[in-house]
């Protein structure tokens, strides 16, 4: 697994209805109120670089009072045969929710 912390921003007002949708979905390991430049971070742990895709622009997307995410990949994927570490920098989220690693642009 890929454990992943979402750090997101809410529309003022919206970080108590933000969190608990949040704590509703599957795949959202733990939600927390925080001070700072973001108003929530979350943590996910999903089994794939596709499946952050999926959860964050499929669901998270979605939920009504967001209105920026940032996504950094913490754990180690496994890459050809061996571990490799993804930065935040490093992963793109493709329009059809799908993540990838980001190539030389």
């Amino acid at each position: 697994m890929a454990k992943t912390f979402l750090l997101i921003e809410t529309v003022v007002g919206r970080t108590k209805e933000v969190t608990t949708a949040l704590k509703q979905l599957q795949g959202v390991k733990s939600v927390d109120g925080v001070t700072g430049p973001y108003d929530i971070i979350a943590i996910i742990e999903p089994e794939t670089l596709n499946d952050i895709g999926d959860l964050v622009t499929g669901k998270i997307h979605s939920i009504a009072g967001i209105s920026r995410t940032v996504v950094c990949v913490a754990s180690p994927f496994e890459k050809k045969g061996h571990s490799t570490l993804i930065s935040p920098h490093q992963l793109r989220v493709n329009q059809a929710g799908r993540a990838r690693e980001a190539t030389e642009d």
